[in-house]
């Protein structure tokens, strides 16, 4: 099941990676694929849960607890992911400028970071303690392209978060149109989700 979430999510991101330059423009096609990335996700949700059902045992348990529950470990990675949102927003200069000044939209793309990093890392820790080396090698893989991804998309986020909360309270069908620059930003995570694949389908062949 958490393969099919895969393979479900990252179809989705493959489609909105290739319709990138006018997603927004289709309102059924751009609808769509927000529906199915729910779908990926609840997928992935039910993956997770059958997962740990079949791989029980504190050794699991505890080394997903070891890299998402230190709040130390958090404070780290959205450090990072500010400084590498303001690192990237300042090479580009006025193409990564935005409605939302430096002080808000870095410190909002550290948080998209600390997101995206505490998702990826989970999802590898669990295949991790019954997956191969080469398995654990497309993990890492996965969860660096992810955080790569999660930069540039934590600095459109950024960017339009005043934009973002003023159309929350104004005109939400305003605010799903604008945010399709985000998604755009995130569909590179196709490769993300197709190493997670195959990531656990190593983890599955080795499982007693």
């Amino acid at each position: 099941m958490l393969i099919v979430g895969f393979v479900v999510e990252g179809g989705t991101e493959a489609y909105q990676f290739l319709q990138r330059g006018n997603l927004a423009q289709g309102w059924v096609e751009y609808y769509t694929s927000l529906a199915t990335t729910i779908l990926g996700f609840y997928l992935m949700f039910l993956g997770v849960r059958e997962w740990k059902a079949l791989h029980p045992g504190p050794t699991q348990i505890g080394a997903v607890a070891r890299r998402l529950g230190p709040r130390g470990s958090a404070l780290a990675l959205w450090a990072a992911g500010t400084a590498a949102t303001a690192g990237l927003s300042i090479a580009l200069g006025d193409g990564g400028a935005g409605v939302s000044p430096p002080w808000i939209a870095w410190p909002v793309g550290g948080l998209v970071v600390l997101a995206f990093g505490r998702f990826f890392l989970g999802l590898r820790a669990l295949a991790r303690t019954v997956g191969p080396p080469g398995g654990n090698a497309l993990g890492w893989a996965a969860v660096t392209w992810s955080l790569a991804v999660a930069t540039v998309a934590g600095l459109v986020v950024g960017d339009r978060t005043l934009l973002f909360l003023g159309e929350f309270v104004t005109n939400w069908g305003a605010l799903v149109a604008s945010f399709a620059p985000a998604v755009v930003a995130m569909s590179p995570l196709v490769v993300t989700y197709g190493l997670l694949a195959a990531t656990y389908w190593l983890a599955r062949e080795e499982r007693p």
